[in-house]
Parts: structure tokens; C-alpha cells; sequence
């Protein structure tokens, strides 16, 4: 859904061997530009490699449920993320939704308010995912992977700052709860959805920290602590 213009810029920064940071005043080919996200368009493919992309300051219009897909570049959700009308991208994915990757893979979320967010793919493999969600908002919820990394799938959730409120949590190897941080689990902490899913579900408090859950049933499967 990007236009000529949109994809000769992007072209432009592509294997770009730094950060880069995107905001609403972000002028990528020296003329200021935004990212769109149409109508008719089943999904945001991210249309760079760089070291790493990172998002602040800046509001996304999401005209109709739509995925992100990183395909493997780290991304970062930083400060003062918001979407209009309060409608995020349905899923947020490390890997890819069309082939798998070698590398890793990782989101980062600091601010706004998201539904699903996966550190890898949409069934298509990468090496290593991981998920940092520090602030912001997740509804749904946080997830290693769709399927199952080839390595490891970790995820770290919290601050020493404010508490942090997440539906639920699934799909992990480890789940690490950051110093000093309060979490609180609404829905489910399952370290697996399925058994045919080989993850080894280990929760990691870091010191200080505090989980809570909701319902006092809500911890699915055994957890290694």
C-alpha cells in the first residue's frame, strides 16, 4: 500500500547499518512524509533492514485490522505511540507472515496501545524471538511466537517505575519479570497453547518484583521458577 514515492525512500535507508528513528517530522528523502496504513491493504510489511527502527512521538491511522510485520528488523514502539481512534494493528510480529528467517527477531513496546504482539513470525519460523514491553498497553497479549523459534523464545515485561497490567501471556522458553517491576497477569500466563508446541516455560523474577494474577487459577502448565 505504499505509493513509488514511499518505496524510493524506504529503498533509500535499506540495509541501513545504524538506528532509525521515525516520527511525525521524520522526512525520509528530504521532503516530510508519514507512514500509511490504507484501506485495502491486508498488512504493514516493513520495508527496510537496518540495524534496528524505532517509532516515537508519532500517530498511526489504522484505517481497518491490519498486521505489522518486522521481517526480522529490531523494532521499537518508543515513547508517546498512539493510534488514532484507538485502533492498533491487530498483531504486531517480529519475524514474517511469507518466509522464514534465519536471524532474530524482537519488538520492543515502551508506550501505546497494541492487541497481540509476537516476537517472531505469523507461522514462518525465525532463530531467536523476544519481546520487551516495558509500558504501553496490550489487550490481548504477549507471545514468544506464533508456531515455535528454531532457538529460544524469551520475554521480558515490566519497570521499576509503574505497574504494568497485561491480559495474558503465552508461548515462551522464559519469561523474565524486570527488578522492581509490578506486574499484573489478567487473563492466562501458559507457557505453551498447545503440547505440540515444545517451549520450556521458565519464569525468571528479577529482584524486588512482583506478579500478580487476577483469578488465582489463571498459571497454566508447570513453570520452572
Amino acid at each position: 500500500a505504499l505509493t513509488k514515492a514511499d518505496r524510493d525512500a524506504w529503498a533509500e535507508l535499506n540495509g541501513y547499518q545504524g538506528i532509525i528513528t521515525l516520527t511525525s517530522d521524520t522526512a525520509l528523502d528530504g521532503t516530510p512524509r508519514r507512514l500509511r496504513i490504507r484501506n485495502g491493504s491486508p498488512a504493514m510489511n516493513l520495508p527496510v533492514t537496518a540495524k534496528g527502527v524505532v517509532f516515537k512521538d508519532i500517530a498511526f491511522r489504522v484505517d481497518e485490522a491490519k498486521n505489522f510485520y518486522a521481517n526480522g528488523t529490531p523494532v521499537t514502539f518508543g515513547e508517546n505511540v498512539i493510534f488514532v481512534d484507538n485502533n492498533p494493528f491487530t498483531g504486531v510480529f517480529g519475524g514474517s507472515n511469507l518466509t522464514d528467517l534465519s536471524g532474530d527477531a524482537s519488538i520492543t513496546i515502551r508506550s501505546g496501545v497494541f492487541e497481540n504482539v509476537y516476537g517472531g513470525g505469523r507461522d514462518k519460523k525465525v532463530a531467536n524471538a523476544s519481546v520487551n514491553v516495558t509500558g504501553g498497553t496490550l489487550y490481548g497479549g504477549m507471545k514468544g511466537d506464533n508456531g515455535k523459534p528454531t532457538g529460544k523464545a524469551e520475554l521480558t515485561v515490566g519497570n521499576a517505575v509503574s505497574e504494568l497490567a497485561i491480559d495474558n501471556i503465552y508461548n515462551f522458553d522464559q519469561v523474565n519479570i524486570a527488578q522492581d517491576a509490578e506486574v499484573t497477569v489478567s487473563g492466562k500466563l501458559n507457557y505453551r497453547q498447545s503440547d505440540t508446541l515444545d517451549y520450556q516455560g521458565k519464569l525468571v523474577l528479577g529482584a524486588g518484583s512482583t506478579l500478580r494474577f487476577l483469578e488465582a487459577d489463571n498459571r497454566v502448565g508447570t513453570l520452572g521458577i
